[in-house]
């Protein structure tokens, strides 16, 4: 195995329980990609009771190291490795963090095909891959069927190299069987399925018997889709797209225009439930302020009167470039772990905080 040269330049010290960088998270990754944006974790069991953490990525970056595996190449790593493909998604499992598997060590087992990371979302016959984008969100596993929420994206070259333009959020499925994990995973996209207007599932929640999806929109007159929103949907009718429906301004769910919330959404967002305290926290990152903002409510119902976000935690500036998707990964009882996308070297980078901290 090459041996890892850590970026500590990431590391930053912290005040006790305060927000912690811990550079580019899980470096066992590079062994497999070059870099790669996305990161979301889908908890998934198996039928015999084997709990596993899947991870979806999107545009993955493959090729060789010229050298060392290292965290620090810049955004073209033409000087660290030969750049060979770039799937617009990617897939790999682990272990549920724990002491003995803590989340910064944990080692990725990317689903592959002919010794490289695969697409487990794959392109549909006429669908050209240099103007077609799928990039992998959230998810969720209903009884043997995990399915992953994907951001249909055309590019606009002609707008420059980085413009876009979403068309809607898809939906695919696979099995999770005895096997699992095999040594590769392929999904099928539900036919007929699209949210249109939306980047729907960068979070999923499931909480009785409904999904709730943290969700992006466009504000009227505004290309960008950077407001935060809400979907919901029984679990049961997860393929049905027509029976998704939105959190209203009235805080009651349904067809009309959605609530929007802030229009500051840099990239993916993330939801969670904290059972313990019994409330809902979204983290994401400004793409105004550049920061780490966390919102906690407990009941979507007071979200359009009361919706408000607080900083916590605002990264070392890089100029020319813009952090985005700060997500939160994983929580236990004594911390909270989120990432957030450097794209000065197209890696997540990991910050901790103590509860403490978040929750004084």
């Amino acid at each position: 195995m090459r041996s890892l040269i850590l970026a500590a330049a990431f590391a930053a010290p912290a005040a006790a329980g305060g927000p912690e960088n811990l550079g580019v998270f899980a470096p066992s990754r590079l062994e497999a990609v070059l870099g790669q944006d996305g990161v979301t974790p889908i908890p998934v069991r198996t039928p015999d009771g084997r709990a596993f953490l899947f991870w979806t990525f999107g545009d993955t970056i493959l090729g060789d190291w010229k050298g060392p595996v290292v965290t620090t190449a810049t955004v073209n790593f033409t000087d660290a490795a030969d750049m060979k493909a770039m799937p617009p998604n990617a897939a790999a499992w682990t272990v549920v963090p724990s002491s003995a598997a803590p989340l910064a060590a944990l080692r990725f087992n990317f689903f592959s095909k002919d010794g490289k990371p695969s697409q487990p979302i794959p392109y549909l016959d006429g669908e050209n891959p240099f103007i077609k984008r799928l990039w992998a969100a959230g998810g969720v596993q209903v009884k043997k069927d995990l399915y992953v929420y994907f951001m249909d994206i055309d590019l606009e070259r002609d707008k420059g190299p980085m413009a876009f333009r979403p068309l809607g959020t898809g939906l695919a499925r696979a099995r999770i069987g005895k096997d699992f994990p095999p040594s590769d995973i392929s999904f099928e996209r539900v036919k007929g399925f699209n949210l249109p207007g939306f980047i729907a599932g960068d979070g999923v929640v499931e909480r009785n018997g409904y999904l709730y999806l943290a969700s992006r929109a466009a504000r009227a007159g505004d290309e960008n889709f950077n407001a935060l929103c809400f979907l919901r949907v029984k679990k049961s009718r997860v393929e049905d797209a027509a029976a998704y429906r939105r959190l209203l301004p009235s805080g009651k769910w349904g067809r009309g225009e959605p609530a929007l919330f802030f229009d500051d959404m840099g990239g993916e967002v993330s939801l969670n439930w904290d059972p313990s305290r019994k409330e809902y926290a979204v983290f994401y990152m400004s793409s105004r302020e550049q920061a780490v903002k966390m919102m906690t409510f407990r009941d979507f119902a007071d979200l359009p009167r009361g919706a408000a976000a607080g900083t916590v935690y605002t990264p070392p500036a890089k100029p020319g470039h813009l952090f985005y998707s700060a997500k939160e990964i994983w929580r236990d009882e004594k911390r909270v772990h989120v990432i957030y996308m450097d794209p000065s070297v197209y890696q997540p980078v990991l910050v901790s905080f103590g509860r403490d901290y978040l929750y004084p």
